[in-house]
């Protein structure tokens, strides 16, 4: 993600948002959003944590 240009849409969804991700995410316009649960599989929480990764790159693109 980090050798996609500056403005192009990136979202990451990643039980390691959060804590320290300077070195994952560097200078790059990157948005983390913590997995508050494990992303093996898909349940009640994981879906809408998906959903709204998704409902961000949508907004991302549309303006």
């Amino acid at each position: 993600m980090r050798s996609l240009p500056i403005g192009f849409p990136k979202v990451m969804v990643s039980t390691m948002a959060a804590g320290n991700v300077k070195d994952l995410v560097g200078i790059k316009d990157i948005v983390m959003i913590p997995a508050v649960a494990d992303i093996m599989g898909l349940n009640k929480i994981s879906r809408i944590i998906l959903s709204e990764a998704a409902g961000a790159i949508v907004r991302m693109v549309k303006y």
